[in-house]
């Protein structure tokens, strides 16, 4: 204690005991998701076909959408990107955050699905960023480039660098003008390191998914250079989300120590995982004591308050925030301190750091806020100091790990 503090007559503060919590936050941009394909070449389906999802978990879902080859009426365009938009409302409707692919084929033959000419690709590329600049932040990662097997971007015939670059291009809206203004606010994801290199133009939105993460070493061909491209994944993953599915392949996950699979997930900064694909893989984790809950819980962020200190000379609020998962949290944040005491008021006091951004997988950031001198006015008693924090586009929960409040807020401590 300073000699300052020592002769000040102001407000003491009692830090709370900040607990961590033990369970796996259902917490927005992060976490387990379940696929759900529509074939959109055939009539609906209508909302009241659409399932209805009860309970919290999982936050996110897969939409894979089949267009087959659409024709070049605009018309027809117009009526698939009002069937996507209708079927990303309902999901985004019932909580849940959105990632999208959109493919020729669903069942392994890109080949015999995919438009014979590139020109058609582009316009259905084209369809895509129409899609994605109406849904704004609904979507909150966009796969693929619409080719491939599955829309995986193999087994096409357009696989090249400047097919890629030009479809890619198109869903961007670079260069076009396509049926909407705007252009996509979501993230987007490309099959592997290589291709990204093809298409990188610092842009910072431009990510990686990998479906056949521990088939391998080399996550079944994810990897063309098997000591440049983990490096390269794992740079570009602090800016843009990573994942995709799990698969047990040739059994490589069963050389792995527990503790070597937390550190290829974290190097791979993983933040979403399908929850059904492959049974025989998470079968695999979950035979392990604890190693599926540790997975889950460190899927994406997991932020939790460390401690807390108060400078009764300055009025200086500390609070000492970790980020104990094994990637940011990308979009942006809100964060506000509450005060109460035993009567009906409420004062807040924003926060104008980012949660998501300032504070990066495996390190710990202060945040510093000041409390006014006439923060007790209105109060009575004891007050008590909050943190809570929320996504900015549509106010959605982040909840610390640690013991939280029902409406996710952290007791920080009391002001006496």
């Amino acid at each position: 204690m300073g000699l300052t503090d020592f002769f000040k007559t102001g407000p003491s503060f009692k830090a709370s005991e900040l607990r961590e919590s033990s369970e796996d936050l259902c917490n927005p941009d992060r976490g387990w998701y379940r696929m759900y394909t529509y074939d959109l070449r055939k009539e609906g389906p209508g909302r009241d076909e659409l399932p209805k999802i009860t309970g919290i978990a999982p936050s996110m879902i897969l939409l894979l959408f089949c267009i087959g080859s659409v024709s070049e009426d605009g018309s027809s365009q117009a009526v698939l990107a009002d069937r996507m938009l209708g079927i990303i409302d309902h999901f985004y409707g019932q909580g849940k955050d959105i990632i999208l692919r959109v493919t020729y084929d669903t069942c392994g033959h890109a080949l015999e699905n995919e438009p014979y000419y590139y020109e058609q690709v582009l316009r259905d590329a084209g369809l895509v960023r129409n899609v994605l600049a109406r849904a704004g932040s609904r979507v909150f990662i966009y796969q693929g480039l619409l080719v491939g097997n599955w829309g995986e971007m193999h087994t096409s015939r357009y696989t090249d660098a400047a097919s890629f670059t030009g479809i890619y291009d198109r869903i961007k809206g670079l260069g076009s003008d396509e049926l909407s203004e705007g252009h996509p606010e979501c993230f987007f994801a490309v099959r592997r390191p290589d291709i990204h290199r093809q298409l990188d133009n610092d842009d910072r939105r431009l990510g990686l998914f990998d479906d056949a993460i521990f088939a391998s070493e080399s996550d079944m061909g994810t990897y063309k250079d098997q000591d440049a491209d983990p490096e390269y994944e794992s740079g570009i993953s602090l800016d843009s989300p990573n994942g995709g599915e799990a698969v047990y392949g040739g059994g490589y996950i069963d050389r792995l120590k527990d503790n070597e699979v937390i550190s290829f997930l974290q190097k791979k900064r993983i933040t979403y995982l399908n929850m059904d694909y492959d049974p025989l893989l998470l079968e695999k984790l979950k035979e392990r004591e604890g190693l599926f809950d540790s997975v889950s819980s460190r899927l994406g962020y997991r932020l939790i308050v460390k401690s807390v200190k108060f400078s009764r000379s300055k009025n200086i609020l500390q609070i000492n925030i970790s980020n104990n998962g094994f990637a940011p949290l990308y979009r942006e944040t809100k964060s506000c301190i509450i005060l109460k005491s035993q009567g009906p008021g409420i004062k807040t006091i924003d926060i104008p750091a980012d949660m998501g951004r300032s504070i990066m997988p495996g390190e710990t950031e202060s945040i510093q806020v000041c409390i006014p001198g006439g923060y007790k006015d209105g109060f009575s008693g004891t007050v008590y100091v909050y943190l809570k924090t929320v996504r900015m586009f549509d106010g959605k929960t982040i909840r610390y790990a640690n013991i939280c409040e029902d409406d996710g807020s952290v007791l920080l401590g009391e002001l006496r």
